[in-house]
């Protein structure tokens, strides 16, 4: 049996790695969207690609080139 305090400990653990999971996707996305637009590809092209929203994929590329 577990204490409230193991619980919460491995509870608290699962959400840090579960956000760190996340931020990786996110990075990897990001160097994915940067490197297709820098071949020249159009938001619109990336997004079909990609499965990704249009919206999403520009604002990626706005974020990037500022």
């Amino acid at each position: 049996m577990y204490s409230l305090f193991e619980y919460n400990k491995k509870g608290h653990m699962r959400v840090v790695r579960e956000e760190a999971l996340e931020e990786g996707r996110d990075i990897e996305r990001t160097r994915i969207i940067e490197s297709m637009s820098s071949k020249g590809m159009s938001p619109e092209e990336i997004a079909n690609l990609c499965d990704w929203s249009v919206d999403e994929v520009k604002k990626i590329i706005k974020e990037i080139v500022n």
